[in-house]
């Protein structure tokens, strides 16, 4: 089964539209009300909750949150997404994940973009 995504507030945009114009099938959801201003943890949470591995843009303190996170529950996965990171490559990057890793491949990992 191909994971399914959440992007997290703090995600470009324009990343988010580039990945789903290149691959209409993605599952890439995207809730800005829901998310803007939520805690790391309950972001985890609430992806966990929707089986949805997390995009984000947040190196600073979502590792350190992840594993906090995954020592009491399990994780749909996180991907990291760095912030300089050329759209068009973030996007590349992104439909790899997608295309090569099912769901459960992702469980409770760290990905750091770009590779």
């Amino acid at each position: 089964m191909k994971a399914r995504f959440l992007a997290d507030a703090d995600l470009r945009g324009s990343i988010l539209r580039g990945v789903q114009r290149r691959e209409s099938k993605i599952d890439f959801e995207f809730l800005p009300r829901i998310l803007e201003g939520l805690p790391d943890p309950e972001v985890l949470a609430l992806a966990a909750s929707r089986n949805r591995v997390l995009v984000s843009h947040d190196r600073a303190t979502m590792p350190a949150a992840f594993y906090d996170f995954i020592a009491r529950q399990s994780s749909p996965g996180l991907i990291l997404v760095n912030q300089s990171a050329r759209i068009g490559q973030a996007v590349e990057d992104l439909l790899l994940c997608w295309h090569l890793m099912d769901g459960g491949e992702l469980m409770d990992q760290i990905i750091y973009l770009p590779f």
